[in-house]
């Protein structure tokens, strides 16, 4: 269950059976404090708001929403950027499709979205596995960070892990076919 079923998930659709039984709750409450039960409701919901929107996580010293912030490596592992589209479509144009494809899990979802082949996409940028004649997308994220994405749910019942992107072994054993600045193709 907790594989492609996540605990954010499972929250968010039992909050509306938790619903009911919170307001037969704070109507029991409320009958004992009639003449502020206006403020009580207006705190609760400012308390329930800032914590569920993310507002207070950065201020405590947390990592950056997504959807407050355009930084941070949730943002360039779910953006996309231009220069990663103008790569995919140059892959499309220039490539073999039969040859395995190696990109990590977010520049995946990438080219799944916006490309126009159906590639043998290998989840995953090991040295041990890449093979000579497969082609490797490095997205933004990729070398911007200098990291790779793992989907670890394939593997050890996780989530996204990340790693090392290993550059030094790509660059010894691949060729450059490919460079806009933002993306990068070797083959």
């Amino acid at each position: 269950l907790s594989i492609a079923y996540n605990f954010e998930r499972l929250l968010q659709q039992n909050l509306i059976f938790l619903s009911l039984i919170i307001v037969f709750g704070i109507q029991l409450v409320f009958k004992y404090f009639r003449k502020i039960k206006y403020i009580i409701i207006s705190i609760i919901f400012i308390i329930y708001f800032i914590y569920l929107s993310g507002v207070l996580v950065p201020i405590l010293g947390g990592s950056n929403s997504l959807f407050l912030q355009n930084n941070g490596i949730e943002y360039d592992s779910y953006y996309t950027h231009n220069i990663e589209i103008q790569a995919i479509v140059w892959l499309d144009k220039y490539s073999d499709s039969k040859n395995s494809l190696y990109a990590d899990r977010f520049a995946e979802l990438k080219i799944d979205a916006y490309s126009k082949k159906n590639y043998r996409i290998v989840p995953y940028i090991i040295p041990e596995v890449i093979n000579r004649s497969g082609y490797i997308y490095t997205s933004y994220t990729n070398i911007r960070e200098e990291i790779a994405s793992i989907d670890e749910r394939q593997y050890f019942m996780r989530g996204v892990a990340f790693t090392n992107y290993p550059f030094d072994f790509i660059n010894n054993n691949k060729s450059l076919i490919y460079n806009n600045g933002g993306a990068k193709i070797y083959r």
